[in-house]
């Protein structure tokens, strides 16, 4: 959808936890869900993390609206794929 991207990343992670990740971005139409996965370079192993968008505010400019998304890991939803 070419929209521009900005990522704020969560500051602490311990061993075991479940990993969350915040996306803001801007786009030119309402997005619900977001959904990304991750690779690992030196296994391959991915890990894919979703998410509810909202709006953050009023579109500033005519036709661009900024979203926030937090993506949490989803057990269930990996291990059924």
């Amino acid at each position: 959808m070419g929209g521009r991207m900005a990522e704020e990343r969560i500051p602490t992670y311990i061993p075991g936890d479940e990993p969350a990740y915040q996306v803001v971005f801007t786009c030119p139409v309402n997005i619900d869900t977001v959904t990304a996965t991750f690779r690992n370079e030196t296994t391959g192993a991915e890990i894919s993390l979703a998410g509810a968008a909202r709006m953050m505010d009023k579109p500033r400019v005519v036709g661009t609206r900024t979203h926030v998304a937090v993506l949490r890991f989803d057990r269930e939803d990996q291990n059924g794929q």
